[in-house]
């Protein structure tokens, strides 16, 4: 069964660090509105291949779950073919002398996962790109709805055609989107680096990629 194709949801997004080269200038950015919980993803799979009842993908994929976990406790990278490689990898202290290492030291354990980029199956960057059908929604504007104190972000999505040009009825407030304002974002927010990725920070590619656009 064909699997359906789903838009991938972008908004654009200003520069407004005025420390950079690329301040002013629009970004296209990911808008994500949630993250897909494992419950999500089940009824997903279902959905598509409906052959499978929900009830026996949900059991795959715990089990899977279930699995994967406790090979990298173990410290076995996983390769999942066409997707990627779960590794484990450790962060620790350094001691003076080879006679005093322990596991004492360790620090945590992190998982990191590189895409797969089999020929064919790249899942990086261009090549990537190429398997998605992108749809822009808006344009994002970020109100500090907290404090100078402890800010605290919220994202407001405008259709591109709306000029905003504030709060409350004209511009949409970051609260409660005025009424001719704009929807309230996802989770991948944020106002403070102006740069086009998410987090509170504005995170994201860095004003080097941003440069280039």
């Amino acid at each position: 069964m064909a699997v359906n194709t789903i838009a991938f949801p972008v908004a654009a997004r200003q520069n407004t660090n005025d420390g950079s080269t690329a301040y002013g200038k629009w970004f296209i950015v990911p808008y994500w509105p949630e993250t897909l919980t494992l419950r999500g993803l089940i009824e997903r799979v279902a959905f598509d291949q409906s052959v499978y009842s929900r009830d026996i993908v949900e059991g795959v994929i715990q089990k899977l779950t279930t699995v994967m976990v406790e090979l990298l406790k173990s410290g076995q990278p996983v390769k999942w073919d066409g997707l990627g490689t779960f590794t484990p990898n450790i962060t620790s202290k350094g001691v003076n002398q080879v006679k005093n290492v322990s596991v004492d030291q360790i620090e945590g354990v992190r998982i990191n996962f590189i895409p797969e980029n089999a020929k064919g199956e790249e899942l990086t960057s261009k090549k990537f790109k190429d398997l998605c059908t992108f749809e822009v929604l808006g344009y994002l504007v970020s109100t500090n709805i907290g404090t100078q104190q402890k800010p605290k972000y919220q994202r407001v999505l405008y259709p591109i055609d709306y000029q905003a040009s504030g709060s409350g009825n004209n511009g949409g407030s970051s609260q409660s989107g005025g009424t001719s304002g704009g929807t309230t974002g996802g989770t991948t927010g944020g106002d403070n680096g102006g740069n086009s990725g998410g987090g509170d920070n504005g995170g994201g590619s860095g004003d080097d990629d941003m440069d280039q656009n």
